[in-house]
């Protein structure tokens, strides 16, 4: 066999095992835990666009912080988003409709790693839900003080 033809076909087995998140990616092994980054992902940004009249309260921060906290311990895991999702519509809606939305989308990402059964670093699932647990009670605390 040539150089030329080993070495073609080694990186195409590479990027085959890359772009399926096999060895290197755990985003496929773990795919509740790509869902519920991609929850995580859409509910953030719809707490996060305020429109121009609105000013972010702090407890609208402290629910994103929250969220990018899991956020970072699914990347420090290996875990890609591997779905996207349509933003645009659902970030032009009102404060309350959006949160209610982020609120429901909080909910969803904890179902999911809650039905997760792998767990790709240890603890990753238990500081997973901690925050997820904070971000959702501040969001529903924010609603339900909004009315």
């Amino acid at each position: 066999m040539t150089k030329l033809k080993a070495m073609t076909m080694t990186f195409g087995f590479l990027g085959l095992v890359v772009g399926t998140g096999g060895v290197f990616g755990l985003g496929s092994a773990h795919p509740a835990y790509s869902h519920a980054l991609a929850d995580m992902t859409m509910a953030k940004d719809l707490i996060d666009k305020a429109s121009p009249s609105e000013v972010i309260d702090m407890k609208e921060l402290a629910a994103i912080r929250e969220i990018d906290a899991t956020i970072r311990e699914l990347h420090k895991a290996g875990i890609d988003e591997k779905t996207s999702r349509a933003h645009s519509a659902a970030v032009k809606q009102a404060r309350s409709k959006r949160l209610h939305e982020a609120l429901r989308l909080l909910a969803q990402a904890q179902k999911d790693i809650k039905a997760e059964k792998g767990e790709p670093s240890p603890g990753l699932k238990t500081r997973a839900e901690k925050h997820l647990l904070r971000a959702h009670t501040i969001v529903d605390g924010y609603l339900r003080h909004l009315g």
